[in-house]
């Protein structure tokens, strides 16, 4: 932000966290170090000690003066040897972290916050009890340019995406088997991946909602399995072919070609267009399957950019019948 021309009033914390931040890596590297002679993995005595990041000192006044907006960060380390724990400090803000968004608020000055972290912090208090906190922008595990990345955000340079692949959920109790996940059930060596039973909010149109309870699931549908592949139990209609597909990819120049052999199932089931009304919305947060613009998707051609008509064939590629098929899926400058 610095190099961007932005003038920082926080210098004095900065200088003073980094203190902190060097005092606390150097005693885990000394603990690390001295663990690894009683063990034959070095990297045993690693994971069995992951870094924990110092808090800062709290925010004051001065560390705000001529502010005309402040950038919180809230950072969170998670990897081998550093699972995420459902407490203070790690999924949910820690009491300082709290305390120095409260008296941001406090002073009226406009917050940014930075989630530097590899997934999700519950901010549902916090935001529901400020109103100066204005926006949230996620740099989850960035690399070394991220400092200017950020930059070109905060001033406008450029937009991200403001798509998470993923939906956070409100609150951590509305995860799946929450309270029976991870170090929770005293078993780090097997963990059960389990379903429990949600609301789906269908959008029969935009604003206009629809629910009713359903057990969490994938959603398919007008598939065509061949090669005798068993079809997803729940799915409305598919067919199901012991037809050899046969499917091999042969390299000619610049080309790369992928050759199929189908059977008259191919031109027997038909699909539908998928757009953002057929999507409905995304589990929790209810958002729509959309544009970046924020315009409806509508996903009306086949993997080679060819238009499909209202009764799209199954599958990837529009343009096949029965028989062998040839298909070119790329092209490019191929160096032998």
């Amino acid at each position: 932000m610095k190099e961007a021309g932005v003038t920082i009033t926080s210098e004095d914390w900065l200088e003073d966290y980094e203190e902190r931040y060097k005092n606390a890596r150097n005693v885990w590297k000394e603990k690390i170090l001295e663990d690894a002679k009683h063990v034959d993995n070095p990297f045993d005595a690693y994971a069995s000690n992951p870094f924990i990041l110092p808090e800062g000192r709290a925010v004051e006044a001065k560390d705000i003066a001529d502010a005309k907006a402040a950038v919180y960060v809230l950072s969170r380390i998670s990897g081998e040897g550093k699972d995420r724990r459902r407490i203070k400090g790690d999924y949910y803000l820690s009491e300082r972290e709290a305390a120095d968004l409260f008296f941001l608020n406090e002073k009226k000055i406009p917050v940014i916050l930075l989630l530097n972290a590899g997934g999700p912090i519950e901010l549902t208090d916090i935001l529901e009890n400020t109103e100066n906190i204005k926006a949230i922008l996620n740099i989850s595990q960035p690399g070394q340019e991220s400092g200017y990345a950020v930059a070109d955000i905060l001033l406008g340079n450029c937009v991200p995406s403001a798509k998470l692949t993923t939906t956070w959920a409100r609150r951590y109790e509305d995860c799946p088997f929450a309270e029976d996940y991870s170090y929770l059930n005293g078993n780090l060596e097997l963990e059960e991946y389990k379903e429990g039973i949600y609301q789906e909010m269908n959008r029969t149109s935009r604003g206009s909602v629809q629910s009713k309870d359903f057990t969490l699931a994938m959603y398919t549908g007008a598939n065509l399995y061949y090669d005798g592949v068993k079809p997803y139990a729940h799915e409305p209609y598919n067919i199901v072919s012991n037809h050899a597909l046969a499917p091999t990819i042969e390299q000619r120049g610049d080309e790369v070609v992928l050759k199929l052999n189908f059977d008259n199932n191919i031109s027997q089931l038909q699909s539908q267009i998928i757009d953002t009304e057929k999507m409905g919305v995304t589990f929790f947060s209810n958002g729509y399957f959309e544009n970046p613009d924020g315009t409806p998707i509508t996903l009306n051609t086949d993997y080679l950019g060819v238009s499909r008509g209202d009764a799209p064939k199954a599958g990837p590629f529009e343009n096949v019948v029965s028989g062998v098929q040839e298909i070119v899926v790329w092209r490019g400058h191929h160096k032998p």
